[in-house]
């Protein structure tokens, strides 16, 4: 029972691991958001559809949480293709 429990809490670690790592992507694009620049509206641009995509490969797993990160992700990703948020990134002094 006990290499059991070991296979199952490795195996979680493992599934965890993919979820932590896009988490730190977003937190640490989320920080750069005062001093950035034309990289970090590119790495949100990366970013925000694959939270679309993860949020509907998950919906079919939990169907209520459907919306839950498909529109918000959708819409940052539209505004952030306007070309005010270009300008906004461009523009800034560092």
């Amino acid at each position: 029972m006990g290499d059991l429990l070991l296979l199952a809490g490795g195996a979680s670690a493992v599934t965890a691991l993919p979820f932590a790592v896009f988490g730190c992507w977003g937190l640490t694009t989320a920080t750069r958001y005062g001093s950035g620049g034309p990289g970090t509206r590119l790495s949100t641009q990366l970013y925000t559809p694959s939270v679309a995509a993860l949020g509907v490969l998950l919906s079919s797993a939990l169907p209520w949480m459907y919306g839950a990160g498909l529109r918000p992700a959708l819409a940052a990703f539209v505004l952030l293709a306007a070309g005010e948020a270009g300008e906004w990134f461009d523009g800034r002094p560092y």
